[in-house]
């Protein structure tokens, strides 16, 4: 699912700003400026590690919600296969 950065912003409970946060640290965006929800999940997932990164409970919260959605995902995705 392709989304705006406000939407993935909205998805994962943090700031437009801490979106830009983690595009500047690497998380998949587009050339048109949008999100592949999937793919900036699994990112966050990957590469968050709010104890260590200082990112506290924001890194916290968003790691949780993207955890929430690449299950969800994959979920769907295995519905589809069978």
């Amino acid at each position: 699912m392709i989304i705006t950065k406000s939407e993935l912003a909205e998805e994962l409970h943090v700031s437009p700003s801490r979106i830009t946060q983690y595009a500047r640290r690497g998380m998949p965006i587009r050339a048109d400026g949008r999100c592949d929800l999937e793919r900036c999940c699994r990112w966050v997932v990957k590469n968050i590690d709010p104890l260590n990164e200082g990112y506290g409970s924001a890194g916290s919260i968003a790691r949780s919600h993207a955890s929430e959605w690449v299950w969800l995902l994959e979920r769907r995705a295995k519905r589809e296969a069978s």
